[in-house]
C-alpha cells in the first residue's frame, strides 16, 4: 500500500468538488484525490482497479460519495459495490446534502460506513471534511 493515502470523490457539482478537494488538501499535504463526476465512471474505475490488483493493496483509503449524480447515483453505486464485493475494507462515506430519511435508511441497508450531511456554511464544511478524513485515515484502524 502506498504511504500517500488516496481518497476517491464522487461528486457532480464542480463547486462542491473543488471545495472538497481544497478541504482535504488542507488536512494533509500530499493527500491524493481522484474525482469522478458520475457514478458509472467511478464503478468502471473500481472494477478495473479490482481486476489489476486483486489483493487490494492499491485500494483507496476512502470513498466520499454524493447521492445525486448522473448515469448512476451514489446509492446505486454503493449497492453495486457491496453486491460485487468491490471495495471490501474501503470505507464508503455518503457525503450529501440530502435530508431524506429514506436515503439514510437505504444507505444503511447497503452497508455504508457513514452518512454525513454537507454543511451549507463554508467553515463548517471544511471542518466536517477534516473530521471525516482524520477519522478514516488516522483514527480508524480497521479495513473491512
Amino acid at each position: 500500500m502506498s504511504d500517500i493515502p488516496q481518497i476517491l470523490i464522487a461528486e457532480d457539482d464542480i463547486d462542491d468538488l473543488e471545495l472538497t478537494q481544497r478541504a482535504l488538501s488542507r488536512f494533509r499535504e500530499g493527500l491524493s484525490t481522484k474525482a469522478f463526476q458520475n457514478g458509472a465512471a467511478l464503478v468502471e474505475y473500481l472494477e478495473s482497479l479490482s481486476r489489476s490488483d486483486p489483493s487490494g493493496a492499491a485500494q483507496p483509503r476512502l470513498l466520499l460519495l454524493d447521492i445525486k449524480m448522473p448515469l448512476m447515483g451514489g446509492l446505486e453505486v454503493l449497492e453495486h459495490l457491496r453486491a460485487q464485493e468491490l471495495c471490501v475494507g474501503m470505507p464508503v462515506v455518503i457525503f450529501s446534502s440530502s435530508q431524506e430519511p429514506r436515503d439514510i435508511v437505504r444507505a444503511n441497508a447497503s452497508h455504508v460506513n457513514s452518512f454525513v450531511r454537507k454543511p451549507g456554511d463554508y467553515a463548517r464544511y471544511m471542518e466536517v471534511l477534516r473530521q471525516v478524513a482524520a477519522y478514516w485515515l488516522d483514527t480508524n484502524l480497521s479495513r473491512g
